[in-house]
């Protein structure tokens, strides 16, 4: 190699991985504010939406789609309780 080629070039040096330290990232979950949720569009990712709702203990309240139907047969299967409403 010529000077031009090696300059700035030093031999590698061993590396050490490091751990990084531990962070509390989430925000808590609110002790008194229970909001209701309303989901609009009960297609698609909507189930993976209210199975995690269910998991995380929310409040749906409200389903909306352009097809009643389908929000019926998401209500039915999740939230029982919640209305159905057409957009």
């Amino acid at each position: 190699m010529s000077e031009e080629e090696e300059y700035g070039l030093s031999p590698e040096k061993k590396t050490q991985a490091i751990e990084p330290p531990p962070v509390d990232y989430l925000p808590p979950k609110p002790r008194q504010y229970d909001p209701g949720i309303a989901l609009i569009g009960t297609g698609g990712i909507s189930e993976f939406h209210l199975k995690n709702y269910q998991t995380c203990g929310y409040r749906v309240v409200a389903l909306s789609n352009r097809t009643p139907a389908k929000a019926e047969a998401m209500r039915d299967k999740f939230y029982p309780d919640a209305t159905v409403h057409q957009d």
